[in-house]
Protein backbone atom coordinates (compact mmCIF):
# COMPACT_ATOMS: atom_id res chain seq x y z
CA UNK A 1 0.00 0.00 0.00
CA UNK A 2 1.84 3.26 1.09
CA UNK A 3 5.64 3.00 1.50
CA UNK A 4 6.39 5.33 4.09
CA UNK A 5 10.16 4.44 4.06
CA UNK A 6 11.15 5.52 0.72
CA UNK A 7 8.83 8.94 1.08
CA UNK A 8 10.85 11.78 1.42
CA UNK A 9 11.54 13.07 4.56
CA UNK A 10 9.86 16.52 4.30
CA UNK A 11 6.70 14.67 3.32
CA UNK A 12 6.64 12.70 6.19
CA UNK A 13 7.35 15.72 8.75
CA UNK A 14 4.45 17.54 7.20
CA UNK A 15 2.45 14.75 7.77
CA UNK A 16 3.65 13.68 11.56
CA UNK A 17 3.53 17.85 12.51
CA UNK A 18 -0.79 17.97 10.80
CA UNK A 19 -1.36 14.62 13.08
CA UNK A 20 0.71 16.29 15.98
CA UNK A 21 -1.19 19.71 15.71
CA UNK A 22 -4.86 17.84 15.18
CA UNK A 23 -4.20 15.65 18.38
CA UNK A 24 -3.15 18.88 20.65
CA UNK A 25 -6.46 20.75 19.36
CA UNK A 26 -8.09 17.49 20.43
CA UNK A 27 -6.63 17.82 23.52
CA UNK A 28 -7.33 21.03 23.88
CA UNK A 29 -10.72 21.29 23.46
CA UNK A 30 -11.54 18.29 25.98
CA UNK A 31 -9.33 19.71 28.37
CA UNK A 32 -11.53 22.72 27.78
CA UNK A 33 -14.84 20.57 27.65
CA UNK A 34 -13.99 19.04 30.86
CA UNK A 35 -13.28 22.47 32.74
CA UNK A 36 -16.44 23.53 31.78
CA UNK A 37 -18.85 24.27 34.58
CA UNK A 38 -22.46 25.06 33.58
CA UNK A 39 -23.01 26.40 37.41
CA UNK A 40 -20.13 29.03 36.88
CA UNK A 41 -22.25 30.96 34.45
CA UNK A 42 -24.13 33.87 35.28
CA UNK A 43 -27.78 33.25 35.67
CA UNK A 44 -29.82 34.71 32.64
CA UNK A 45 -33.53 35.58 33.82
CA UNK A 46 -35.86 33.82 31.53
CA UNK A 47 -39.58 35.03 31.03
CA UNK A 48 -42.28 33.86 32.66
CA UNK A 49 -45.79 34.06 31.55
CA UNK A 50 -48.06 35.76 34.12
CA UNK A 51 -51.69 34.97 34.64
CA UNK A 52 -53.78 37.75 33.07
CA UNK A 53 -56.95 38.50 34.44
CA UNK A 54 -59.74 41.21 33.40
CA UNK A 55 -60.85 42.60 36.59
CA UNK A 56 -63.65 45.30 36.17
CA UNK A 57 -62.75 49.33 37.67
CA UNK A 58 -64.51 49.87 40.78
CA UNK A 59 -66.25 53.21 40.28
CA UNK A 60 -65.73 55.61 42.85
CA UNK A 61 -67.42 58.39 43.88
CA UNK A 62 -68.49 61.03 41.18
CA UNK A 63 -68.93 64.63 41.56
CA UNK A 64 -72.85 64.81 40.73
CA UNK A 65 -72.74 68.52 40.30
CA UNK A 66 -70.20 68.04 37.31
CA UNK A 67 -72.82 65.21 35.69
CA UNK A 68 -74.69 66.76 32.86
CA UNK A 69 -78.83 66.32 33.60
CA UNK A 70 -79.85 67.43 30.06
CA UNK A 71 -81.92 64.94 27.68
CA UNK A 72 -78.56 66.00 24.77
CA UNK A 73 -75.10 67.29 25.49
CA UNK A 74 -72.51 68.72 23.27
CA UNK A 75 -69.13 67.14 22.32
CA UNK A 76 -66.96 68.76 20.13
CA UNK A 77 -69.93 70.57 17.99
CA UNK A 78 -71.93 67.39 17.98
CA UNK A 79 -75.11 67.12 19.57
CA UNK A 80 -75.09 63.39 21.39
CA UNK A 81 -77.96 61.57 23.80
CA UNK A 82 -76.88 62.16 27.42
CA UNK A 83 -74.45 59.35 28.21
CA UNK A 84 -74.80 59.91 31.94
CA UNK A 85 -78.22 59.64 32.14
CA UNK A 86 -78.44 56.07 31.86
CA UNK A 87 -74.94 54.73 31.83
CA UNK A 88 -73.13 51.43 33.03
CA UNK A 89 -70.26 52.93 34.69
CA UNK A 90 -69.35 56.27 35.79
CA UNK A 91 -66.19 56.71 37.27
CA UNK A 92 -64.56 59.01 40.14
CA UNK A 93 -62.97 60.55 36.93
CA UNK A 94 -66.20 61.50 34.66
CA UNK A 95 -65.06 58.11 32.62
CA UNK A 96 -68.60 56.73 31.86
CA UNK A 97 -69.30 53.40 30.44
CA UNK A 98 -72.51 53.59 28.44
CA UNK A 99 -72.71 50.18 26.84
CA UNK A 100 -71.07 46.88 27.64
CA UNK A 101 -72.10 43.83 26.32
CA UNK A 102 -69.68 39.74 26.44
CA UNK A 103 -68.24 41.51 22.92
CA UNK A 104 -67.55 44.90 23.22
CA UNK A 105 -67.83 47.95 25.61
CA UNK A 106 -68.52 51.81 24.83
CA UNK A 107 -66.75 54.22 27.27
CA UNK A 108 -66.53 58.56 27.08
CA UNK A 109 -63.61 59.95 28.07
CA UNK A 110 -64.56 63.49 29.02
CA UNK A 111 -60.97 64.76 30.10
CA UNK A 112 -60.14 63.96 26.50
CA UNK A 113 -63.27 64.02 25.29
CA UNK A 114 -62.51 61.06 23.65
CA UNK A 115 -64.71 57.63 22.73
CA UNK A 116 -63.46 54.68 23.19
CA UNK A 117 -64.84 51.04 21.59
CA UNK A 118 -62.93 48.26 23.14
CA UNK A 119 -63.74 45.08 21.09
CA UNK A 120 -64.16 41.90 23.67
CA UNK A 121 -64.91 39.04 21.54
CA UNK A 122 -64.24 37.70 18.23
CA UNK A 123 -63.78 37.84 15.22
CA UNK A 124 -62.45 41.31 15.48
CA UNK A 125 -63.98 42.88 12.65
CA UNK A 126 -67.19 41.37 12.82
CA UNK A 127 -67.32 42.88 16.67
CA UNK A 128 -65.98 45.69 15.93
CA UNK A 129 -68.74 46.21 12.78
CA UNK A 130 -71.25 45.59 15.58
CA UNK A 131 -69.42 47.73 18.50
CA UNK A 132 -69.79 50.69 15.23
CA UNK A 133 -73.21 50.61 15.21
CA UNK A 134 -74.44 50.56 18.48
CA UNK A 135 -71.88 53.51 19.34
CA UNK A 136 -74.61 55.87 16.79
CA UNK A 137 -77.31 53.91 18.50
CA UNK A 138 -76.51 54.85 22.05
CA UNK A 139 -75.47 58.35 20.78
CA UNK A 140 -78.23 58.95 18.63
CA UNK A 141 -76.66 60.30 16.02
CA UNK A 142 -75.37 59.55 12.37
CA UNK A 143 -72.80 58.26 10.58
CA UNK A 144 -71.40 61.43 9.43
CA UNK A 145 -71.73 63.27 12.92
CA UNK A 146 -69.70 60.25 14.74
CA UNK A 147 -67.09 61.11 12.22
CA UNK A 148 -66.58 64.47 13.86
CA UNK A 149 -65.87 62.69 16.92
CA UNK A 150 -62.67 61.55 18.19
CA UNK A 151 -63.60 57.74 18.06
CA UNK A 152 -60.73 54.84 19.16
CA UNK A 153 -61.51 51.52 18.34
CA UNK A 154 -59.21 49.13 20.07
CA UNK A 155 -58.56 45.25 21.40
CA UNK A 156 -56.73 43.55 24.21
CA UNK A 157 -54.97 40.58 23.68
CA UNK A 158 -56.53 37.96 24.89
CA UNK A 159 -59.27 38.72 22.74
CA UNK A 160 -57.83 39.58 19.34
CA UNK A 161 -54.12 39.10 19.44
CA UNK A 162 -53.14 39.93 15.72
CA UNK A 163 -55.11 43.54 16.19
CA UNK A 164 -53.95 43.83 19.87
CA UNK A 165 -52.48 47.24 20.39
CA UNK A 166 -53.49 48.60 17.67
CA UNK A 167 -55.83 51.63 17.19
CA UNK A 168 -58.37 51.90 14.72
CA UNK A 169 -61.29 54.54 13.74
CA UNK A 170 -64.58 54.52 12.60
CA UNK A 171 -64.84 52.00 9.08
CA UNK A 172 -67.33 54.48 7.92
CA UNK A 173 -65.27 57.51 8.43
CA UNK A 174 -62.17 56.13 6.31
CA UNK A 175 -64.71 56.81 3.34
CA UNK A 176 -65.42 60.11 3.85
Amino acid sequence: MFDLINWPFKKKLLILSVILFILVIIFIILILVKSFNPASLPEIPRPTATPFSVRPITPTTVNLSLVPTEEKIDIKGVTIKNIYRDPVEVHGNGDVVFYRNSDYQLVYLPKFSNFHITVLGSPFWDKAKEAEEQFIKSLDISKEQACWLTVEITTPQFANEEYAGKTFPLSYCMDL
